[in-house]
């Protein structure tokens, strides 16, 4: 039950789009806009994983606009890739998506459909085939920070952030049949670097958290980087390397008794 939850945390532990989009653009002491920086891929960087060296995610841009994002997964005899196309609104709004796979069968989802309040996507709704439910993600904010996030029948999330916008503690309920079941996991985020979080370099961040399981494309929302944090109990310390631009080319998990994680990202630099 704890793995279930814990990839339920990975992929709910969500940062706004308006932010991340604010954050790809900061300006200078003098007021100049720098470059925005994007994220094109991420590769898994564990040492003696089966998967070593193979790519996670790569992202396709128009200018600064995410067009098409492509995720894989793999087994000991296949490649799986779902490809997800995205749509927007006249204001450059994330709509929703159409959603394809190598290995599709019914389960699977097929599109997608985002809903707003003011500025910020208040639910994520994914659907399947004809005749299954789809699963839906309810966000609650406080201005434009996410304090809660609510997947019927399977957790709720509260968020608590400290005074540099960056997330120290994540508690989630699990639910069963519309009701806590007595689950509750706690992560504490303990320090932060001064550099540039990968998620603000990913228009639309919030929205791979929901719908995938790679914990690569990142952990904890805010603009910086967890350095110590404490995953229900468990100690881990994050080790990076950075480009010119200050963003993570290496982000590296250690914990204490558990194996080590470590991914490569690369990124392009849009005027």
């Amino acid at each position: 039950m704890k793995q279930t939850l814990s990839t339920v945390l990975l992929c709910a532990a969500l940062f706004v789009t308006s932010c991340s989009k604010k954050a790809n653009s900061n300006p200078d002491e003098n007021g100049s806009s720098q470059p925005t920086v994007l994220l094109t891929k991420v590769t898994n960087n564990t040492k003696g994983d089966q998967d070593f060296g193979k790519t996670l995610a790569e992202f396709t841009y128009n200018g600064k606009q995410l067009l098409q994002a492509a995720i894989y997964s793999y087994s000991n005899v296949s490649t799986f890739k779902e490809t997800h196309t995205f749509a927007y609104n006249s204001s450059s709004q994330l709509t929703g998506s159409t959603i394809t796979n190598t290995n599709y069968n019914n389960g699977d989802f097929v599109n997608s459909v985002a809903a707003y309040t003011g500025s910020n996507i208040s639910k994520l709704t994914f659907n399947k085939a004809s005749g299954i439910s789809p699963t839906e993600h309810t966000l609650t904010y406080d201005g434009s920070k996410l304090t809660r996030w609510f997947t019927p029948n399977e957790v709720e999330i509260l968020f608590t952030y400290n005074s540099d916008g960056n997330n120290t503690k994540q508690v989630a309920n699990e639910y069963t049949t519309g009701r806590p079941n007595g689950y509750v996991y706690t992560d504490n985020y303990l320090t932060f670097d001064t550099k540039h979080n990968p998620i603000s370099a990913l228009p639309n961040w919030i929205y791979f958290r929901v719908n995938t399981e790679e914990e690569g494309l990142g952990y904890a929302p805010g603009p910086n980087n967890p350095v110590t944090m404490n995953e229900n109990g468990t100690s881990y310390t994050y080790v990076y390397e950075y480009n010119s631009n200050g963003y993570p080319t290496t982000i590296t998990k250690v914990g204490t008794g558990t194996k080590n994680r470590s991914w490569t990202y690369e990124y392009k630099v849009v005027n």
